[in-house]
């Protein structure tokens, strides 16, 4: 296969061997949608030990594995007073990967344009206060920069979790443009909506920041189906057909 590959399955190994997770069954997605998590207001199970993984997971997820980003910034959501309910996601983390070890990133050198897509899921259950955001840039056939993150501002519908997405992927788009100067850059999202923003002013700011790095030719900014938007599986959990098309995307 021509071009560049990352894999870090020996990585993986270790760590699954780490935690003794090597003799666990493999898991086919990381993370079970259907699963709610709440905030455990009860004593913490193994909190350290929780932590030492997570932390784990989140290099692997910033260097090889955006296909694991949501799941893992879910869960470190929850790694100062983990329960049961964590856990069991936790481990199912650890199994998917177990199964995926020879999943990576490939690099075909084309096309040489960076290009972007963002998302955002909204308060998806009663015990969440802010929405999730996820971006991923990709250039050279493969994946360069992934987030997956809860918002730090209230939003009070999609449109809103959504331009305060695109506003969170065009510094990042901004930033990368620093390093690759004079490659063009286009920002893909989901919602085309026309919802009067007179009810929003204070989202205002992301549209305004987004729309100036627009104009001034930083970005493009393109409207695209749910199911073709690689951004959507840094904000939910998804399936693995799903997963696994948008990793091939990805290199």
């Amino acid at each position: 296969m021509v071009g560049l590959t990352l894999v870090q399955s020996h990585y993986v190994e270790k760590v699954l061997s780490r935690f003794g997770f090597s003799d666990y069954e493999i898991a086919p997605m990381p993370y079970d949608s259907s699963v709610v998590l709440t905030i455990n207001r009860r004593i913490a199970r193994d909190q350290l030990r929780y932590s030492q993984i997570i932390g784990s997971l989140m290099y692997l997820a910033s260097a090889t594995r955006p296909d694991i980003s949501f799941a893992v910034s879910k869960l470190s959501r929850f790694v100062s007073n983990p329960e049961d309910d964590h856990w069991r996601a936790l481990e199912r983390v650890l199994c998917y990967l177990k199964g995926t070890m020879s999943f990576g990133i490939h690099y075909t050198g084309y096309p040489k344009v960076l290009e972007g897509y963002c998302d955002a899921n909204w308060i998806s259950d009663a015990d969440e206060l802010y929405a999730t955001s996820g971006y991923v840039f990709l250039l050279g056939g493969g994946a360069v920069s992934w987030k997956s993150c809860k918002q730090t501002v209230l939003t009070r519908s999609t449109m809103e979790a959504e331009l305060t997405a695109l506003d969170t992927a065009s510094v990042e788009a901004e930033w990368l443009r620093e390093l690759l100067m004079d490659l063009p850059t286009a920002i893909t999202k989901v919602n085309n909506s026309k919802d009067n923003l007179k009810s929003s002013r204070h989202i205002r700011r992301h549209l305004k920041s987004a729309r100036k790095l627009r104009n001034s030719g930083v970005i493009a900014v393109d409207y695209i189906h749910t199911s073709r938007n690689l951004a959507d599986q840094f904000t939910k959990g998804l399936s693995r057909k799903v997963i696994d098309s948008a990793s091939s995307e990805m290199g």
